[in-house]
C-alpha cells in the first residue's frame, strides 16, 4: 500500500507597505491635519480602539496618496528598464499560471529578465573596471583598491551562535561571550 502526500501551498502574507520617508512634503502634512480635523469634529462616541483604527487608516491613506513607496533594496547595477520587466513578471505570477499559454508567457518573461540582468551586470562591471583604470592612471591607489574590493568581495553573513560543552546552541550575546571567554581561558591555561 503506497501513500502519497501532497503538500498544500500556503498563501504568503502580504508584505507591509514601506514608504520613502525622505520624500515627505508639506502636501502630506496638510492632508493629515485636514483628515484629523474632520475626525475630531465627529460627534458620536467611539472607543479608543475605534479611534486608533481610524487614525491609523488616516495616516495610511494620506501616505499612499502623497508619499512614494520605498523600493526594496536592489543591486546597484539593475536598470529601471529591467525593474519594470520584473514588475511585469510579478503581475503575471499574481494572475496565476492556469494553462500552458500563461506558463510559456511567464517562462519567456523570466528568460528575458535573466538576459537583461546579465547585460546590466556586465555593463556595470565594465564601468567599474574603467573607473579603476582611470584611477590607476591618476595614481589614486586608495580609489583603485576601493574599486577592486567592491568588485571582488562577496557577502558573508556573520553568525552569532555557538555551541557550549554539552552541544547546546547558545544564541544570547552574553552567553556567547561567556562561552568564548571560557574556551579561550581553557586554551591558555597552564597545565
Amino acid at each position: 500500500m503506497n501513500i502519497q502526500v501532497k503538500l498544500k501551498k500556503l498563501p504568503q502574507p502580504s508584505q507591509p507597505i514601506r514608504f520613502d520617508y525622505q520624500s515627505i512634503n508639506t502636501n502630506y502634512t496638510i492632508k493629515v491635519s485636514n483628515s484629523f480635523e474632520t475626525l475630531l469634529q465627529c460627534e458620536d462616541e467611539k472607543t479608543p480602539n475605534e479611534l486608533w483604527k481610524e487614525g491609523q487608516n488616516v495616516f495610511l491613506k494620506c501616505a499612499e496618496e502623497s508619499i512614494s513607496k520605498k523600493r526594496t533594496k536592489i543591486n546597484k547595477w539593475i536598470t529601471e528598464e529591467t525593474l519594470s520587466e520584473v514588475q511585469e513578471r510579478k503581475k503575471l505570477k499574481t494572475k496565476g499560471i492556469r494553462n500552458a499559454v500563461d506558463g510559456t508567457r511567464y517562462r519567456q518573461q523570466n528568460a528575458k529578465i535573466q538576459r537583461m540582468m546579465r547585460k546590466d551586470k556586465e555593463k556595470y562591471i565594465k564601468e567599474q573596471c574603467q573607473r579603476i583604470e582611470e584611477n590607476a592612471i591618476k595614481n589614486s591607489t586608495k580609489e583603485v583598491y576601493k574599486g577592486v574590493k567592491n568588485l571582488t568581495t562577496k557577502f558573508q553573513p556573520t553568525t552569532d551562535t555557538i555551541k557550549d560543552k554539552d552541544n547546546v546552541i547558545l544564541c544570547d550575546r552574553d552567553h556567547v561571550k561567556a562561552r568564548w571567554k571560557e574556551y579561550c581561558s581553557k586554551l591558555y591555561k597552564k597545565k
